[in-house]
């Protein structure tokens, strides 16, 4: 088997399930013992592949949802820290985030654990648009997040 050349790492949570989203993801709270169990596989599994040599060969590391940011900083850094370990050649390593759930600390951690791009989920600036279609942030959240993400 040749090795991979992108990767993707599915994180099944988040903090609301929106109407409209149809991927496998399901609402848990903050404090749900899945998420950091969740974690904790995914590294095992991502350090199991790149035992094998399967990552060495990984340019494009993609860290998607569910919402990963709901995973919180240490969480999630750890996963991006593995992909970092376990994938060398990895060019672009992005993490998906929902304005809601994009503090300040984990932009730190997510900038110092090695992700390069942040995609943050802002499917309108308009705050009845967001009602309507269940995002449990602001127009006004969502801009501020998106402008914190510029700064780091």
């Amino acid at each position: 088997m040749s090795p991979i050349g992108a990767l993707y790492v599915h994180v099944p949570f988040c903090a609301h399930k929106c109407g409209y989203c149809d991927f496998t993801s399901s609402a848990v709270h903050g404090g749900d013992s899945r998420l950091v169990s969740h974690a904790e596989t995914m590294c095992a599994q991502i350090a199991e592949l790149g035992a094998r040599g399967l990552l060495s060969g990984v340019r494009t590391a993609y860290v998607g949802g569910g919402t990963p940011t709901w995973l919180g900083p240490t969480s999630l850094g750890s996963i991006v820290r593995t992909l970092r370990n376990f994938c060398p050649q990895v060019q672009e390593l992005t993490c998906e985030a929902n304005p809601d759930s994009l503090t300040d600390d984990m932009l730190r951690t997510l900038a110092a654990a090695g992700a390069t791009r942040i995609s943050v989920g802002v499917q309108s600036l308009r705050d009845a648009e967001l009602r309507e279609l269940g995002r449990i942030h602001t127009a006004e959240q969502a801009r501020r997040r998106v402008r914190a993400a510029v700064r780091c």
